[in-house]
């Protein structure tokens, strides 16, 4: 069940982050982190520029899709959003 609650963006920038830490659903759960737009395409870089196997990059692509499209400050700036919005159109069918 969802719950939509009015937060500010402060306070939803610590609720994203905080989940990140410490959820359970979390991928990145058991590593000390906080996952951003920037950070998370830095990652996806990397990822496919090294050595990594396909079900990691795919986990990491899923990821990158997620902040990308649901992140409130990248869907509201005009600067960020189109190529947000392109890099998210490459990503959402991800697969191997």
């Amino acid at each position: 069940m969802s719950v939509a609650l009015a937060l500010t963006r402060r306070q939803r920038f610590l609720a994203e982050c905080w989940y990140n830490l410490v959820h359970e659903a979390s991928l990145d759960a058991f590593r000390v982190r906080t996952m951003n737009p920037g950070n998370a395409v830095r990652e996806l870089r990397r990822v496919c520029d090294e050595a990594e196997t396909e079900a990691y990059r795919e986990q990491v692509a899923k990821e990158a899709y997620s902040i990308l499209t649901t992140d409130q400050i990248v869907q509201e700036s005009p600067v960020f959003q189109p190529v947000a919005s392109d890099l998210a159109a490459l990503l959402k069918n991800i697969s191997g």
